[in-house]
């Protein structure tokens, strides 16, 4: 596999991956919810930030109270 190659999978994997966690939280009401959500499967803040149209600090600000309330670790 070429480098072309390479890219225009991870491009398309992105493509999916982003569809699926959509498909996954079409039902979630909450942003702090799909945030959690989104983290415990392993998405980064800033991928979450990307993937619910908001920026990265409402993503670490929602995480930290999180953390703080004892709801993560």
């Amino acid at each position: 596999m070429n480098d072309k190659q390479f890219k225009e999978l991870n491009k398309k994997l992105d493509i999916i991956t982003r569809l699926l966690a959509q498909s996954l939280l079409k039902d979630i009401k909450y942003q702090k919810e799909k945030i959690l959500i989104l983290s415990s499967i392993g998405y980064k803040a800033l991928e979450i930030a990307d993937l619910l149209s908001t920026t990265t600090n409402t993503v670490y600000v929602t995480l930290s109270e999180a953390k703080r309330d004892g709801i993560i670790s």
